[in-house]
């Protein structure tokens, strides 16, 4: 007997295909045996051949690869059950093996003596085909109202499968049952159900019932050996259209009864009544999980780039400290983006009308720096001839932000602590007290608690500021963020300079996502604009970027591969114009590209010792 091909997802779904002695063709093509309007499939994408005793398939150089098991394959040796990917549709080779019995573990599923019910076909959704209204279809029928009902007041996936089970039970003389849901063809969540108990418990379900339920698409009644006896199953795949989203289970010991061709019946019913409610409860769950995140970022204003779990992290911290007025403690590297959040905080709070003040403490000595914050009376000190306000008074009814606040020096940290306390301070120079209403938010890039313990940092300002404190990640704990933090920053440079840039190719970012970034996010910048500056073509490439990010590339174990081929081709390439156009600016018009750009690619890959031996060779 012959292998085939079944169609089990896509436009092929549902179609059957013999492979005969002398293989098959796919592709979208008319002349190939299974051939598809797919525009996604080759005209001779793939074929299956046998070779030495063994079932191949061979993927023909196709545009967008040919997939076994969801592995990209040039040619590979084909098993039964094996699952083959062609565009959107999805083929499993079914093998010339008898299919009448399935070995397990422990177990043997018989269905030779079994049913096998495509679950559209069954007479509780035909009636005009043959259902009467004698028992137990009545109570079949009764049972299929109270599903509508259990569909249209169980919201989630999870509680209408129990919800299902239990109608099952009342139905069917089933003592065990279990609702499996899918997740991408995978088992997923499980949830189980025995008689024994009246509703949901432990359990488990045989593996190879629900794999070949979902596989095949049709609902099973079979029979399992087990050590403790046989038992009568059934199972019954819960889809619609595409992939199934779940399979019922249910089993009962043959010494208490057995399922019958009409218990199939009446659960491959229930399986297609299930598949669109199922279908609109995950939709449901999975909109109402997006609403909630939308919601959380929605109501924090913010001028961050990220979506990754330290990003929303940061979001999340933003909208629950901004309500609340107190004073806040950011810490992190230099260039995490500790103002940022202060602003976010601010523009967040019920001080958003205020003033948002900002002083770096470490630019300033400690006069200077004392009189920035508290201000000075006319005749204080020399050059002082008019009285000025300092900061935190211009910042009443707002927020002032406290940069570096560990460069403070001691002497002034008292004066700090009594304003931050107390809300009120004196001008330098001043004897009346001036009131602020005032919010505090520092930052630092140092270790504020080894600084308290060596003396270098008052003990009770750290605990006054540090009532929230919160630690930005550095840029190499988000890498998932770079790539966008590197398009916004050429989208930037686009706007401000270069207009004809249209963005970072993926070689670049895969060379921006293996460095280290001391420098953080503020380094990425200056690395985008280093590239958006000394780049003469419509995208960023990575001999655009700094040599620093280049030379870390490539040792970076997890693209090594990648940048040290790319990097050779690059040189191969730049060495052969050279070698042929004998000088610099004929080698950088047979490569299409600026001078300059050749001068950097050159610098960048390491090739001046070459470079300079061509040269001599041309002119010698």
């Amino acid at each position: 007997m012959l292998p085939r091909l079944a169609g089990i997802r896509g436009p092929l779904n549902g179609q059957t295909f013999g492979v005969p002695e002398s293989g098959i063709t796919i592709g979208r093509g008319a002349g190939n045996a299974v051939a598809t309007s797919d525009a996604s499939v080759s005209r001779r994408h793939c074929s299956i051949l046998r070779r030495e005793g063994r079932w191949e398939i061979e993927d023909h150089g196709s545009r967008n690869g040919t997939f076994v098991n969801g592995v990209a394959v040039e040619r590979r040796e084909l098993a039964d059950g094996d699952e083959i990917r062609i565009g959107h549709s999805t083929l499993l080779f079914v093998s010339a093996s008898d299919e009448s019995s399935v070995c397990l573990d422990n177990s043997r599923i018989d269905t030779r003596g079994g049913v096998r019910l495509p679950p559209e076909e069954s007479v509780y959704l035909k009636p005009e085909r043959g259902l009467d209204t004698a028992a137990p279809r009545n109570a079949g029928l009764a049972a299929l109202v109270r599903l509508a009902a259990a569909i249209r007041s169980c919201p989630g996936p999870e509680s209408l499968a129990r919800a299902v089970l239990a109608l099952a039970g009342e139905v069917l003389p089933a003592e065990r049952g279990a609702a499996i849901l899918l997740e991408g063809g995978m088992p997923g969540a499980s949830i189980f159900w025995d008689r024994s108990t009246a509703g949901e418990a432990a359990g488990s379900a045989p593996r190879e019932i629900i794999e070949r339920a979902a596989r095949e698409g049709v609902a099973m009644l079979c029979r399992r050996s087990l050590d403790q006896g046989e038992v009568s199953a059934m199972a019954a795949p819960v889809s619609r259209g595409g992939a199934p989203a779940a399979v019922l289970y249910l089993e009962c010991a043959y010494a208490r009864g057995s399922f019958t061709a009409d218990h199939l019946q009446w659960l491959a019913a229930v399986a297609c009544l299930l598949a669109p409610a199922l279908e609109d409860a995950r939709e449901f769950e999975r909109l109402r999980a997006e609403n909630r995140e939308l919601r959380g970022e929605l109501r924090v204003e913010h001028d961050m780039v990220g979506h990754g779990p330290a990003a929303r992290r940061t979001y999340d911290f933003i909208a629950r400290v901004a309500p609340a007025d107190v004073s806040v403690l950011l810490s992190g590297e230099t260039g995490t983006g500790k103002e940022l959040v202060a602003r976010a905080i601010h523009r967040n709070s019920k001080r958003a009308a205020g003033p948002f003040v900002a002083i770096n403490c470490a630019t300033l000595g400690e006069a200077l720096l004392e009189s920035e914050l508290f201000g000075h009376e006319r005749g204080a000190f020399t050059g002082a001839v008019a009285m000025k306000r300092g900061k935190l008074e211009a910042a009443n009814g707002g927020t002032v932000f406290l940069d570096e606040i560990g460069e403070m020096p001691v002497g002034l940290q008292a004066k700090l602590l009594r304003a931050v306390q107390e809300r009120q301070f004196e001008r330098v120079g001043g004897l009346r007290p001036i009131p602020v209403n005032i919010r505090i938010i520092a930052a630092t890039n140092r270790d504020l608690q080894a600084a308290v313990a060596e003396r270098r940092f008052r003990e009770d300002l750290y605990f006054r500021l540090n009532v929230v404190g919160f630690a930005l990640p550095p840029l190499r704990e988000r890498r998932e963020d770079i790539g966008a933090l590197a398009e916004h920053f050429a989208a930037r440079c686009r706007e401000r300079f270069r207009p004809a840039l249209r963005g970072v190719t993926q070689e670049a970012l895969e060379c921006l996502r293996v460095y280290a970034w001391p420098g953080n996010v503020r380094e990425l910048e200056n690395a985008i604009e280093h590239a958006a500056v000394l780049g003469d073509g419509e995208w960023i490439r990575p001999e655009d970027l700094p040599a620093c990010i280049l030379e870390s590339a490539a040792p970076a174990s997890h693209a090594s591969g990648f940048c040290r081929a790319v990097n050779d081709q690059k040189r191969a390439i730049v060495l052969q114009a050279l070698a042929e156009a004998h000088s610099y600016q004929g080698a950088a018009e047979r490569l299409g590209i600026h001078p300059n750009s050749l001068h950097r690619l050159i610098r960048n890959l390491g090739l001046r010792a070459q470079a300079r031996e061509l040269a001599h060779e041309a002119q010698g």
